[in-house]
Parts: structure tokens; sequence; C-alpha cells
């Protein structure tokens, strides 16, 4: 699945933004240098919550700063 097809739910000042792409909010915070929250599914199948700083917006993946872990590391956009 390529990003710019994925769709995400984006919370702004109180604002809901519906249907905002995770290409363009990903992009947006590279450019405002922003932290984002992010829902991780793990290959066990459980779900977390992480903090993320994004570096860099890849055609298949990007780059981030985890703050849980306190290290970088790419993720793929699917």
């Amino acid at each position: 699945m390529l990003l710019n097809a994925l769709q995400t739910n984006v919370l702004y000042l109180k604002c809901l933004k519906l249907g905002t792409s995770v290409r363009e909010t990903l992009e947006k915070s590279v450019r405002h240098g922003e932290v984002l929250e992010m829902m991780y599914l793990a290959a066990d199948g459980t779900v977390s919550k992480r903090r993320i700083k994004v570096h860099q917006v890849g055609e298949v993946s990007f780059r981030a700063y985890f703050y849980y872990r306190q290290r970088f590391s790419t993720c793929p956009c699917d």
C-alpha cells in the first residue's frame, strides 16, 4: 500500500481534520519540527502509542527519532 493512499485523522489545535493523508502529515511535521504521536502495530499484534519526530520522508519509508527508545529508526510507509 502506498503512503499517499493511506488516510489518517489528525488533531490540530483541537480542530479535527478528517482525511488528511499520512504523507502530508509527515511532511508537515518535518517542515514545522512537530512531534507526532503514532499508533504502532507490532508483529505479535500488540498496539502501542509512540512519540516521534520525523526527520525525512522518502518514497517508501520515513526516518524519525523515537523518544521511547531514544534512537532513530526507519519505518515503511505502508
